[in-house]
């Protein structure tokens, strides 16, 4: 019985490390144009945005100098 309640509490705890964030970098708005089909791809391999795996977006609006600090961003979140 104690067995039983230590594997309940490593499965809660290995969950909650468990999801993945997923970073996307873009120029434009636009750019996230692909992002129904990609989430559809996700949703197939078993990945939910919001349930089982987040998303980061950051989007430059064409100020193409912001490409670099928005890149460290997401690095620094240590997406995949």
């Amino acid at each position: 019985m104690v067995m039983a309640g230590m594997m309940g509490h490593r499965a809660v705890h290995a969950q909650q490390n468990a999801m993945p964030v997923i970073g996307f970098l873009g120029v434009t708005r636009e750019d996230t144009g692909f992002m129904g089909p990609f989430r559809q791809g996700l949703r197939e391999t078993g990945y939910i945005d919001g349930n089982n795996a987040a998303m980061e977006f950051r989007v430059a609006q064409f100020q193409y100098d912001r490409l670099p600090t928005l890149a460290a961003d997401l690095v620094s979140r240590k997406v995949t």
